[in-house]
C-alpha cells in the first residue's frame, strides 16, 4: 500500500491515464495491482521512494510506456529484462534499489528490445555483466551502469555503437584495461572512478574525447604521465584524476588550454615539477585541488591569473619559499597550503579575507607574530599548528570561528579574554610558552566541546565554572553541515537530455552531484595517547586537557560533572 492510500485509491480510477509523475514522495510499500489498468500510460515515473518488494509482472503490458522510471527505490527480488522486451515505444528505462537485494537477469531477451532506447539507466542492480541486449542498441544517449560489479574488458563497443552517446557512468565495478574508440566527439560525461584501472591513458584521449565536459578517473590506478592532448580538452569543466599513480609534471597548457575548467582535483598522486608554469585570465577555474603531490617551487605569480579561484588546496606538497601577500586578492572560500616547506611571516591580507572559511597553513615553517583581524566575516576554521610563530595570541583572533589549533608554536602572553566567540566549538592551544591563569570568560563558551591547553606555563587555580561549558550540560551540538558551508557542500553539473516522442517532450536530466570534502582533522591526547578525530567522531567527542603547566590550588569538586568528557 501506498503511504495515502486515499491517493491510490483516486488514481487507480483514472484509466485513461496517459502521464504519471509520482518521484521524489516517500510512498512506501509494492507497486499497487490496480496500476496494471493502466494501458495507455506514456510515462511512468516512481523514482526516490521506498517502494520495496517485487516489481510486478505487469509492466510489460504496457504497451505505449515510453519513460519508465524505477529508479532509487528499495525492490527486491529477481527482475527479469525481458518484461520490458516487447515495449516497442520505449525510449527511457531506469531501474535501482538501494536494498541490495534487487537481481536483475537477463531471460527471454536473447532477440534484444524491440524498441531503440535513448537512455539506460541500471546502477545497484547486481548485474555482474552487461546485459546482452545493449549489443542491438545504437541510438543510446545516456548509459549508467554504475555499482553493478562489472569486470573484463572494457566495454569499447558501448561507445563505438553509440555514436550519439553524451554520457557514460561505469564507476565502481572492476574494469583493469582502458581503451577508447578513435573518436567520440559526442561524449560529455565520462565516470570511470573507483574501478582497477592500471594502465596509462591514451596519449590521444584529448583528441578523443573532444566535447567532455566531465571526466572521472578518482580511485584507480592509472599509471605516467598526464597525456599533453588533454591540455586541448577545450569544454572540459570538471576533471577528477585523483588517487592514482600519475607522475611526471602536468602538461605546459593545461591551464591556458583547458579554458573551461571550473574544477581540478589531483589529489594523491605523484606529480611533481611546478604547479602551474603557465595560465591565463580567460580560464574559468574555481577550484584547484592538487594535494598529497611531489609538486616544488614557490607558489607561483601565474596563479594570478586565475581570477576566479575560491578553493586552493596545495597541501603535502614540497612548496618552499614564502606565502605571497597577493593570495588575499582572491575571493577565496578554502586555502590550505599545510604541510609544506614554507617559511616567513603570514600575510595580514589573509586575515581580511571576507567569507573564507578554512584558512589551513599548518606543518610549515612560518614565523613572527600573528596577524590581528578586523572582521568577524572571516570563516569557521584557523589552523596554524606546527609552525614558529612567536608573540602573543590578538585579542580579535577567534571571531567567527567554530575551530582554532595554534598547537606546537612559540607564542607567549595571555590566554585572550574569548568574549565575542559564542559559537567557538574547539580550541586547541597545547604546546606553546603561555602565562597566566585561565580566564573566567571561558565559561561563557557554551558550546566549546574540545578545549586543549597542555604543555604551557599558566598558573594560578582552575576555573570552577568550566562545568558551564558542553562538557557537562550540553550546549550545541554541531552536526557536519555545521563546518561545511552549503556553497562549499557539493558540486552540480547537469545533462538535460530532450526525448522526443509521438505526443510529448520529456526533459530528463541527468546530474552529477561530487561533493567537496576538506578533511577537518582534529588531534587530541586521551591516556598519553594522541588521536584523531573527524566528522561524525569529532562532533561525539569532548575533551578538556590542562596537563603539564605550573597550575596551583584545589581541583574543583566541580569537575567531577563534567559527564560528557
Amino acid at each position: 500500500m501506498f503511504l495515502c492510500a486515499s491517493i491510490t485509491a483516486g488514481i487507480c480510477r483514472l484509466e485513461q491515464l496517459q502521464e504519471l509523475r509520482l518521484s521524489r514522495n516517500r510512498f512506501v510499500g509494492e507497486i499497487p495491482l490496480c496500476f496494471s489498468r493502466f494501458s495507455k500510460l506514456q510515462v511512468l515515473d516512481l523514482s526516490s521512494n521506498h517502494l520495496s518488494g517485487k516489481i510486478p509482472y505487469f509492466i510489460s503490458d504496457f504497451k505505449s510506456m515510453e519513460y519508465l522510471s524505477l529508479l532509487d527505490n528499495e525492490f527486491e527480488g529477481l527482475f527479469s529484462l525481458g518484461l520490458i522486451t516487447k515495449l516497442a515505444e520505449l525510449k527511457v528505462f531506469k531501474l535501482s534499489s538501494r536494498s541490495g537485494m534487487l537481481q536483475v537477469e537477463e531471460t527471454n531477451i536473447s532477440s534484444g528490445l524491440q524498441s531503440q532506447l535513448s537512455s539506460i539507466s541500471m546502477p545497484h542492480c547486481n548485474l555482474g555483466k552487461i546485459p546482452g541486449f545493449l549489443w542491438h542498441q545504437k541510438e543510446l544517449r545516456v548509459i549508467d551502469l554504475s555499482n553493478n560489479m562489472l569486470s573484463g574488458v572494457f566495454p569499447t563497443w558501448l561507445l563505438e555503437n553509440n555514436t550519439e552517446l553524451q554520457a557514460l557512468l561505469l564507476q565502481n565495478n572492476s574494469y583493469k584495461t582502458l581503451t577508447l574508440p578513435r573518436t567520440m566527439r559526442k561524449l560529455q560525461f565520462l565516470d570511470l572512478s573507483a574501478n582497477n584501472f592500471n594502465n596509462q591513458l591514451p596519449k590521444d584521449v584529448g583528441l578523443i574525447l573532444t566535447s567532455l565536459r566531465h571526466l572521472n578517473l578518482s580511485n584507480n590506478e592509472f599509471q605516467g604521465n598526464m597525456p599533453s592532448s588533454m591540455a586541448r580538452m577545450e569544454n572540459i569543466e570538471f576533471m577528477d584524476l585523483s588517487y592514482n599513480n600519475f607522475s611526471g609534471k602536468l602538461p605546459r597548457n593545461l591551464f591556458t588550454g583547458c579554458y573551461s575548467l571550473s574544477w581540478l582535483k589531483l589529489s594523491h598522486n605523484r606529480f611533481r615539477g611546478p604547479i602551474i608554469r603557465k595560465s591565463s585570465d580567460e580560464t574559468s577555474l574555481i577550484t584547484l585541488i592538487m594535494d598529497n603531490n611531489m609538486f616544488t617551487g614557490k607558489i607561483p605569480r601565474t596563479l594570478l591569473n586565475l581570477r576566479m579561484l575560491s578553493v586552493i588546496d596545495l597541501s603535502n606538497n614540497f612548496l618552499t619559499g614564502t606565502i605571497p601577500r597577493w593570495l588575499g586578492k582572491f575571493f577565496l572560500e578554502v586555502l590550505r597550503i599545510s604541510n609544506n616547506r614554507l617559511q616567513g611571516t603570514i600575510p595580514p591580507s589573509l586575515f581580511i579575507i571576507p567569507y573564507l572559511w578554512l584558512l589551513d597553513l599548518s606543518g610549515n615553517f612560518l614565523s613572527g607574530s600573528l596577524p590581528p583581524r578586523s572582521s568577524s566575516d572571516f570563516g569557521y576554521i584557523l589552523d596554524l599548528h606546527n609552525n614558529n610563530l612567536t608573540g602573543s595570541i590578538p585579542d580579535t583572533l577567534w571571531d567567527g570561528l567554530r575551530l582554532l589549533d595554534l598547537r606546537n608554536n612559540k607564542l607567549s602572553g595571555n590566554i585572550p579574554l574569548f568574549r565575542s566567540t559564542p559559537s567557538i566549538s574547539v580550541v586547541l592551544l597545547r604546546g606553546n610558552n603561555l602565562t597566566g591563569k585561565i580566564p573566567v570568560e571561558l565559561c561563557g563558551l557554551r558550546n566549546v566541546r574540545m578545549l586543549d591547553f597542555a604543555h604551557n606555563r599558566l598558573n594560578e587555580s582552575i576555573p570552577s565554572c568550566l562545568t558551564n561549558l558542553s562538557f557537562g550540560s550540553g550546549g550545541h551540538s554541531y552536526a557536519d553541515s555545521d563546518w561545511y558551508p552549503a556553497s562549499m557542500l557539493s558540486n552540480f553539473m547537469e545533462l538535460y537530455t530532450e526525448v522526443y516522442y509521438k505526443s510529448l517532450i520529456v526533459s530528463d536530466r541527468f546530474s552529477l552531484d561530487y561533493s567537496v570534502d576538506f578533511n577537518v582533522q582534529v588531534e587530541f591526547a586521551v591516556k598519553q595517547r594522541y588521536d584523531l578525530y573527524m566528522r561524525g567522531t569529532l562532533n561525539q567527542m569532548f575533551g578538556l586537557d590542562l596537563s603539564s603547566n605550573e597550575l596551583s590550588g584545589n581541583i574543583p569538586e566541580e569537575l567531577g560533572d563534567l559527564k560528557r568528557v
